[in-house]
């Protein structure tokens, strides 16, 4: 299972790179999204993929049991989309004003006037 995650890490690194290097700004905009997906998918490998049980703590217990998952790389992927999401709202921001000053999105197309 892993090695089919890998690749599809591979495989999303690979287009989110190629996407950036193009001059079109919604093709550099799908490029980062691609690579934050990638991003988030490297911190779910490193977190373990195990049938473990849920980090939760009963009222019996007075410490998690050695068995739970750890929440830690969990907590990390929630707050990396957060943080994917502002980004990606500002840099569209961006692009619409590039947009409306050049009139349009390929940035090889010459200088502002």
């Amino acid at each position: 299972m892993n090695l089919y995650i890998c690749l599809l890490i591979s495989v999303l690194v690979s287009a989110g790179v190629y996407c950036i290097l193009q001059p079109n700004l919604m093709r550099i905009t799908i490029g980062i999204v691609i690579l934050s997906n990638a991003a988030n998918l490297i911190l779910f490998v490193a977190g373990g993929l195990s049938d473990k049980l849920m980090p939760l703590i009963s009222k019996e217990e007075e410490f998690m049991d050695l068995k739970a998952a750890d929440p830690v790389p969990q907590a990390l992927i929630l707050t990396a989309i957060v943080i994917g999401f502002g980004v990606i709202a500002y840099f569209l921001f961006l692009c619409r004003e590039y947009y409306r000053d050049r009139g349009e999105d390929n940035l090889d197309a010459g200088s502002l006037e």
